[in-house]
């Protein structure tokens, strides 16, 4: 899913509260000279709103030309998927819950939840880069190969200085919520659904399948 994070003033982008991508109507509630300024956007699709804090004053506009978003806390990023371990699933709302003021803690959140679902994917700890490789080794797909990495190097460059600023673009990490939630839905929805379906075969199916597979000596 394509997510368009919510902005000041922005026309069109993903309700944080619905999730559709809409365009957004937007009033200034607080007019008051010397006042905090307050803005809403409402969303069309499910009359809910968003409300934003003036942040910076332009002269030449006579308003604030940036504000934040101060309700609700977690922006338009997915929730985390229903399969997903509960120890990473609670490191994937903190991500969600800071992700409006700080995209940067979110990409180091969302890096700490990979690890975690490779820990649990090969049931052991280990270095994530090693980690990957070994599950590439066990015939880890290209795709959620990439897709662990993608999360992996945006992760990284989120707590350590390198080519990559998450403060200038924020728009990097809002799709990282939904490619972790790829991923456990390829590595642990899927092969929990594949494993109900065989094991629910007649047991003289499911022995004939094994003696096919079995290795002539």
């Amino acid at each position: 899913m394509q997510i368009t994070p919510p902005a000041f003033r922005s026309l069109r982008f993903n309700c944080p509260h619905c999730l559709a991508y809409a365009h957004m109507n937007w009033q200034r509630l607080r007019n008051d000279r010397g006042s905090t300024p307050v803005y809403q956007a409402i969303c069309p699709c499910c009359n809910s709103f968003s409300l934003w804090v003036g942040s910076n004053y332009d002269l030449e506009l006579d308003d604030y030309s940036d504000a934040a978003i101060a309700y609700p806390q977690s922006c338009s990023v997915p929730p985390a998927s229903p399969d997903m371990p509960a120890s990473i699933a609670a490191d994937f709302e903190e991500a969600r819950q800071v992700f409006s003021v700080s995209p940067r803690a979110s990409a180091a959140l969302l890096r700490l939840c990979i690890q975690k679902l490779c820990e649990h994917l090969l049931q052991e700890q280990g270095d994530i880069n090693k980690q990957i490789n070994k599950l590439v080794q066990n015939g880890l797909p290209k795709r959620i190969q990439q897709a662990l990495d993608t999360v992996r190097v945006i992760g990284n460059h989120a707590v350590h200085p390198g080519v990559m600023s998450l403060e200038d673009r924020p728009e990097l990490v809002a799709p990282l919520f939904g490619i972790v939630n790829l991923i456990v839905e390829n590595q642990i929805t899927t092969h929990t659904l594949i494993d109900e379906l065989f094991n629910g075969l007649p047991a003289g199916a499911r022995e004939a399948i094994e003696k096919r597979d079995t290795p002539k000596s």
